[in-house]
């Protein structure tokens, strides 16, 4: 089946983005092979001495992705490796990214290699947009689960909806790569998060303290957890 052109272009605008990035823990594109389908772009040799090869027609990594490796290695892996290789790893590649003002806006351990000498490297930039502010002007299909509360409502990206989505991929990485809300269809997992959020608002002492500042840019968010 051939691609349709929006994949077509989704490729071609994934491949312009990551030609631009040199980092550490930012994995590296080599070229595009375009000749035949299916389309893919080639990126660097990561593990298991393979070059690997994203598909973009069927949306999967052929390779040793994050959570791969820790449901292989389920029980085994430390909490320094965890921390140290595969948290701060992922951290220094997203600062990196953010200093470029681009939002990864897929943030999850699915879309972070590891690499045989145990080095994270954020991939899959499929839906990431350059600048500090981004809004999705059609509705489309959006890993809710990894997503912050406040984007699902109005649709609108920042750098900060990528750390949201960074904290559920701790998550992932400290329950050996088990999806989030694991059993949960996303509307309940909506309605979850929602309701955590106003119930720390209000037993924290958070919402008190929202209410003597009462910035005004929150008021009808705390007036919402009321």
């Amino acid at each position: 089946m051939a691609l349709r052109k929006e994949h077509i272009k989704e490729m071609m605008h994934e491949a312009r983005l990551m030609r631009h990035y040199d980092h550490d823990n930012v994995v590296r594109i080599y070229g595009v092979a375009v000749d035949r389908e299916p389309l893919m772009i080639i990126i660097e040799l990561v593990s298991n001495k393979l070059w690997l090869m994203w598909i973009k027609s069927s949306h999967t990594i052929k390779g040793g992705c994050l959570s791969d490796d820790l449901k292989q290695r389920k029980g085994t892996v430390s909490n320094e490796e965890k921390v140290e290789k595969m948290c701060l790893g992922a951290a220094r590649g997203l600062e990196y990214l953010h200093s470029k003002y681009c939002i990864h806006r897929d943030v999850a351990a699915r879309n972070v290699l590891y690499t045989n000498d145990k080095v994270a490297k954020i991939s899959d930039f499929g839906m990431s947009r350059e600048g500090k502010i981004y809004k999705m002007k059609t509705c489309k299909k959006v890993p809710i689960k990894w997503t912050a509360p406040e984007t699902i409502t109005t649709f609108i990206y920042s750098l900060k909806t990528d750390v949201f989505s960074f904290g559920i991929m701790v998550c992932e990485i400290f329950t050996d790569g088990e999806e989030p809300y694991k059993g949960l269809p996303n509307c309940e997992v909506k309605k979850l998060v929602d309701s955590l959020i106003i119930y720390f608002l209000k037993n924290l002492g958070v919402l008190s303290f929202l209410k003597l500042t009462n910035p005004s840019t929150i008021r009808s968010f705390v007036s919402m957890a009321n």
